[in-house]
């Protein structure tokens, strides 16, 4: 259980968000730091972008509160550098927010990022490898999951949605496992602000994440199961974000294959092609909800290590089913589009 600080800090980082949301939606919309619609997007309506501010804003808040009061054994010890680094990619992704930045000026801060947090992990991912493969495998590992937590925040809802599902997993990993206790205000807090953030963005969304919030949070959650990894539960860290990796992993299989760019931007996910046809944000998002509820479930009976094999196949076959009705839906429109314009010409 949670102190009563704990509770009233995370109540507070619900409030700051929600405020900061509602403000910046405001300001962002009189000077127009919007999300214009392009052939990549799955919304039709200019949407200010850049909520992750507030969300950044509360979670940091509430963790230097809990920091502040607390014992030093209560949270994580090094967090200054854990915070160092935010503070680089807040600044480097509110930047792209504001300018596109190249992925070639981009990724190298991602990766100074990782290195610079490196010190606030209880220790190596591979306990029996030199330094230098857990170093070089730990922020290659990092730097992916937060990349692959922004390149999926591409409709309504969906990033609140998983953050909130990694969020709940964790939470209940921190309850079972001494180790990673540590963690349980910290993604409390985070969960607290993606659920007020979620408030403004469930279809149809008021305002956007952004880069700015989006990179930031897939780094704190890549973090949180890097610790879960590293203190024994490595398949329950594979397990919980597992969607989010099959769809995007999938997707950029598919286009190297056929011989695009992987770099270049896209809307190719199996999740923004059902949109694309007749799925609502709002139904992916609960179907996305409703897989990770699952996903919990069997990384939960990884938790035991003569069922981590059968859990993580159940999980499998769980995204896969996930993929095949998000598949579905894409194949169902284009028979309806075909039905409305008439046979296409050989």
């Amino acid at each position: 259980m949670f102190h009563s600080l704990t509770l009233a800090v995370a109540l507070g980082v619900f409030v700051v968000t929600w405020i900061g949301c509602r403000v910046l939606e405001t300001i962002f919309t009189q000077r127009g730091i919007l999300d214009h619609p392009n052939p990549r997007s799955n919304h039709h309506i200019p949407k200010p972008r850049g909520a992750g501010i507030a969300v950044m804003i509360g979670w940091l808040g509430g963790v230097v509160i809990l920091d502040f009061f607390s014992t030093i054994d209560t949270l994580p010890l090094h967090l200054s550098w854990l915070f160092l680094a935010l503070v680089a990619l807040i600044t480097i992704s509110w930047i792209d927010d504001l300018r596109t930045l190249p992925a070639a000026l981009r990724l190298p801060i991602h990766i100074l990022a990782a290195l610079i947090a490196l010190p606030s992990l209880p220790g190596p991912l591979f306990a029996d490898m030199p330094g230098w493969f857990n170093i070089t495998v730990t922020c290659i590992l990092w730097v992916w999951f937060a990349n692959i937590y922004n390149f999926m925040d591409g409709i309504d809802g969906i990033s609140g949605v998983q953050g909130l599902a990694l969020c709940g997993g964790l939470l209940i990993f921190t309850g079972l496992l001494p180790e990673i206790a540590p963690l349980g205000p910290l993604v409390l807090l985070l969960g607290a602000a993606l659920v007020s953030f979620l408030g403004h963005n469930w279809p149809p969304a008021r305002i956007f994440l952004g880069d700015v919030g989006s990179i930031p949070i897939g780094f704190i959650l890549g973090w949180a199961l890097l610790w879960l990894a590293i203190e024994g539960q490595p398949i329950a860290a594979i397990i919980l974000p597992l969607y989010y990796f099959a769809d995007s992993g999938l997707t950029f299989l598919r286009r190297l294959l056929a011989g695009k760019r992987v770099w270049h931007p896209h809307s190719e996910h199996a999740y923004q092609q059902a949109a694309r046809q007749n799925m609502s944000h709002a139904h992916i998002c609960r179907c996305i909800g409703l897989a990770n509820i699952i996903l919990i479930a069997f990384a939960l009976t990884s938790f035991a290590p003569e069922r981590a094999v059968i859990a993580l196949i159940g999980a499998i076959v769980c995204v896969v089913l996930l993929l095949c009705h998000l598949s579905g839906e894409q194949q169902t429109g284009e028979h309806q589009i075909q039905a409305k314009n008439g046979p296409r010409n050989a």
